[in-house]
């Protein structure tokens, strides 16, 4: 089947939240001889089987596309949004994935996955908890990125003390990225004198914003 155009998703796709492209192809020839289905974009996609946490993992198609045999397709009905679904299905990883079978490797199968059941409370209430998570996960991320940056800070900071590079009777400012508003830091400089020491009152900087960085990463 030369000259593909048709995309075709694997499990191992399933490890991102959107899927917008595809590393395999299909021809259109194969999909009719092989009896394929080409799924519209918002298509959820789980996998049934594959290696470490892969099983169980879903995604959502942003591209039409067809899936192989490792892969369940799932749309949702009139009465459950799209989004409700897959934060249901996310939220039972782990219980789905204790569904599976076999030996030296466990599979799901489309019985299993057609026959587990999710609450469903009305539109209203749907809409409600997604833009709840929503809202969670966007404060999740602002401060998992607070405590990366503080982090680096720490480090340069140590750094900063036990560098050799303070050469005699010159002045050495360590400039720290800027820290956007709202951040657990703030933006600072320390300056460092002369012969190798480090000034009283730079050191009390010092250790006062080292205490700061470790109640931040508490």
């Amino acid at each position: 089947y030369k000259n593909a155009t048709v995309p075709w998703i694997t499990s191992s796709s399933t490890g991102t939240e959107y899927i917008y492209e595809s590393d395999y192809f299909i021809t259109e020839t194969a999909v009719i001889e092989c009896n394929m289905t080409i799924n519209p974009a918002g298509t959820l996609v789980m996998a049934m089987y594959g290696q470490g946490k892969t099983r169980g993992q879903i995604s959502e198609l942003r591209i039409a596309a067809a899936t192989n045999q490792a892969c369940a397709t799932i749309q949702s009905k009139s009465d459950v949004l799209p989004g409700y679904l897959k934060l249901c299905l996310k939220a039972r990883y782990n219980r789905i994935r204790n569904m599976a079978a076999g030996g030296a490797q466990p599979n799901l199968n489309l019985t299993k996955i057609k026959n587990y059941y999710i609450p469903v409370p009305p539109i209203a209430e749907q809409k409600r908890i997604i833009s709840k998570v929503s809202e969670l996960m966007t404060l999740c991320d602002q401060l998992e990125k607070s405590i990366e940056n503080s982090k680096q800070y720490s480090s340069m900071l140590i750094e900063s003390i036990v560098s050799k590079s303070f050469a005699p009777n010159t002045e050495k400012i360590i400039q720290f990225p800027q820290v956007e508003s709202g951040a657990a830091v703030e933006d600072w400089d320390i300056a460092a004198h002369a012969e190798g020491d480090i000034k009283s009152e730079t050191q009390e900087k010092i250790a006062a914003r080292l205490a700061a960085l470790s109640k931040v990463k508490q």
